[in-house]
């Protein structure tokens, strides 16, 4: 066990209690919104220490090493979120990691621990997986981390015993009053010197929808929504302490509530915020009963500037097959409403489904000329070529296709 006695006398250094770690992602102004959730969540806690350290900040990796190796040797525990695609990036990292402190503990999270929670804690240099929401999970880990007999009680929690892999029952969700305000400060100072221009706000987790390429489809956390009294009282918190120009909102679904959302815009409107600000919604919305002309020309007195829509295609059978619940024509609705209250709109596409006809490509292209038509001023996203993406329905149908999965972490 890492001897943290022995460190401070030896060293003179300060000690943490976890080092949350994110794997490059190749984005400006990155928020890591993952990682930096357990870092705000475990803020809450005055005898819980944490650092967190992004790799999308350094200009070089040898820079980024020379900050890890120095962070990694005075903490018992170091977290790591990432993606698939990020897998390479994380085992760089946590060799480094056990090659200068051996006696380390890592736990990783993220999408694709989620996804393959067994495979992953196969890596020998990885010492746990948390398979949901790692709040909880993290936090109860430091409290046991020395106490290997008691890692069962860690929910959400998958970890190796004798060789064998023990997978702990779930955590519970964290409820929306549980949900910690962003403690930004965590951030690198480069990401902090540029919250007066912009910056990234957490107010919903989860999705009811299922659509058969996402994650959700797989996971089915239940859509939970700050309200907006709490909302507010964050954006005053940010606006005292950075007064940013734009706000965006990085929830998967920022409208699933229309009691919130219509009580949230009055509330803007009120404050008469400096910042303007952006969401991600549903095309579906878009209907004479929720988001209308009226709504929108609200939703723009708010200070939206900017809508945010899967549209993925333009062809319904595909729509229907992917479980998107939205018909093409709402996107043409929502196109249709954000022009009449000059509010920009960005629509995504994608296209190279296993189960797209020439046809459909067409009706996807005749679908963004359409758009482009009713909104010139849009932003059209692809159509990007499907990524196979581990998880849900549709993954199992392209592994029907004959599509081998990697049999292993390194793989």
């Amino acid at each position: 066990m890492f001897d943290r006695e022995r460190f401070v006398m030896n060293t003179g250094r300060q000690l943490m209690d976890i080092l949350l770690v994110n794997p490059d992602s190749q984005r400006v102004n990155n928020f890591p919104l993952g990682i930096l959730a357990i870092g705000s969540y475990l803020k809450r806690f005055p005898n819980y220490s944490v650092e967190l350290l992004d790799q999308s900040t350094f200009i070089d990796s040898q820079s980024f090493n020379r900050s890890l190796i120095e962070k990694c040797q005075r903490t018992s525990l170091v977290g790591i979120s990432f993606m698939t695609n990020q897998v390479y990036l994380a085992r760089n990292i946590i060799q480094t990691i056990k090659k200068y402190n051996p006696q380390c503990k890592i736990i990783t999270g993220g999408s694709h621990s989620i996804l393959y929670p067994e495979q992953t804690i196969r890596y020998q240099d990885i010492d746990f997986v948390a398979y949901g929401e790692g709040e909880k999970t993290v936090t109860k880990l430091i409290e046991v981390l020395n106490e290997e007999n008691r890692y069962v009680e860690v929910p959400g929690l998958v970890y190796k015993d004798n060789g064998k892999i023990v997978k702990n029952p779930p955590a519970t969700l964290l409820e929306s009053e549980q949900m910690p305000n962003t403690c930004y400060e965590l951030l690198d100072q480069k990401v902090m010197d540029s919250l007066k221009d912009y910056i990234e706000v957490i107010t919903a987790r989860g999705c009811s929808y299922h659509c058969t390429f996402c994650i959700n489809s797989i996971c089915k956390l239940k859509w939970r929504g700050k309200n907006a009294d709490q909302i507010i009282d964050e954006l005053d918190n940010i606006t005292k302490k950075y007064n940013p120009r734009i706000i965006n909102f990085m929830d998967e679904d920022s409208f699933q509530s229309k009691k919130r959302i219509y009580k949230l815009i009055e509330k803007l409107i009120e404050r008469k915020y400096r910042f303007q600000w952006q969401a991600s919604v549903r095309a579906n919305y878009f209907s004479p009963s929720y988001i209308n002309n009226g709504i929108a020309q609200k939703l723009k007195k708010s200070g939206c500037i900017c809508l945010k829509v899967g549209a993925e295609s333009g062809s319904q059978r595909i729509l229907n097959k992917l479980k998107k619940g939205i018909k093409v024509e709402q996107i043409f609705n929502m196109a249709k409403c954000c022009q009449k209250a000059h509010i920009e709109g960005v629509f995504s596409f994608m296209i190279g489904l296993p189960y797209e006809k020439r046809e459909d490509y067409y009706l996807t292209v005749e679908c963004i000329d359409q758009v482009f038509k009713i909104l010139p001023n849009c932003t059209i996203i692809g159509p990007q070529p499907f990524r196979i993406y581990p998880g849900g329905e549709l993954y199992e149908e392209i592994k029907q296709l004959g599509y081998q999965e990697p049999r292993s972490f390194e793989e």
